[in-house]
């Protein structure tokens, strides 16, 4: 549909009147047709500049991750795409590939060899421990954490880890705590404090790198009275080494963006009304027996993604 062209009247003395005035000057001051607001495709959307570097306004963030949670649990299209992007990139399994540049740490071809097959069979005795040790809640191996963190990166936009030293009986005494993204918040006495080095729980220097983490002890909606009366506890995110102790991974859109936005928010409106009509589907089939009805025809795979430009197994 073509854009209605604008209109000016001029009067037989050279004149116009307040309106015609009123466009010309648009015209002349909007260098860009995509900053015009006389054109019918532009009407009504005039969105302001927001600041990417907070989340805490509106509680929008913890609204995304929530519908996408909800998404991932009751929609079995994005359930799957979502395993299917996590099988693709991780696979079964991580290998550490060590490789060493020795050249510039003055060594020979021969030790480059010998300490990358040291290093390799370590971690793989690391990583792959039959107690699983390299997990601080014991659950799961490197490969199994490596996908779980994957797959929460995918669905709630980023991921979290606190890197711990415990002796476990392993010469490598490093394990590690997937921690929820919601549990890192700034603490209630000191929300007074939030500003340019302080933002969502993230302490940061001039510069805007993150210096720590304030991450409260247990999950805001866990409904068991021994965690109502939480604390927040401060981790670094950097020992005094220099090695890293808390890890925080997202992929920001935008400039000073801090916090991550879930892959899913981008398709949330038209998947939305399909997930549920389905289950309004399934409430009103009847309860006795297996039913063979088929869901209407607009409920589809297809359907569901079927979103000009958007994927969530980019």
């Amino acid at each position: 549909m073509s854009a209605a062209k604008p209109r000016v009247r001029v009067r037989a003395d050279g004149t116009m009147p307040a309106e015609s005035q009123r466009t010309v000057a648009m015209l002349g001051q909007n260098m860009r047709d995509a900053a015009r607001r006389d054109i019918s495709e532009f009407s009504g959307w005039n969105p302001r500049l927001r600041f990417a570097g907070t989340t805490s306004t509106g509680g929008e963030w913890e609204t995304i991750v929530g519908r996408a949670r909800d998404l991932d649990d009751n929609n079995g299209w994005i359930n799957g795409g979502i395993d299917r992007r996590v099988e693709s990139v991780i696979g079964v399994n991580i290998r550490l590939s060590a490789q060493p540049v020795h050249e510039l740490l003055n060594r020979d071809y021969e030790w480059r060899m010998k300490w990358t097959g040291n290093v390799q069979a370590r971690f793989k005795v690391w990583g792959n421990d039959i107690e699983f040790r390299c997990d601080a809640r014991q659950r799961l191996n490197f490969g199994a954490i490596a996908k779980l963190a994957y797959l929460t990166y995918c669905r709630d936009g980023e991921a979290a880890a606190e890197i711990r030293d415990d002796a476990r009986g392993l010469s490598n005494t490093t394990n590690i705590l997937l921690v929820a993204p919601e549990r890192i918040s700034t603490p209630d006495l000191m929300k007074f404090e939030e500003g340019p080095k302080l933002r969502d729980g993230v302490a940061m220097n001039d510069n805007g790198a993150p210096l720590g983490y304030w991450v409260r002890s247990g999950h805001p909606a866990d409904p068991n009275p021994a965690f109502r009366n939480t604390r927040w506890d401060y981790i670094p995110a950097r020992g005094p080494t220099g090695r890293a102790k808390f890890v925080h991974i997202l992929s920001p859109r935008q400039v000073e963006q801090n916090r991550g936005i879930s892959r899913l928010a981008e398709v949330m409106v038209p998947v939305a009304p399909a997930s549920r009509s389905a289950i309004s589907v399934i409430a009103s089939s009847p309860s006795k027996g297996p039913t063979t009805a088929s869901p209407p025809a607009s409920i589809s795979a297809r359907s569901l993604f079927a979103v000009p430009g958007t994927s969530i197994l980019k």
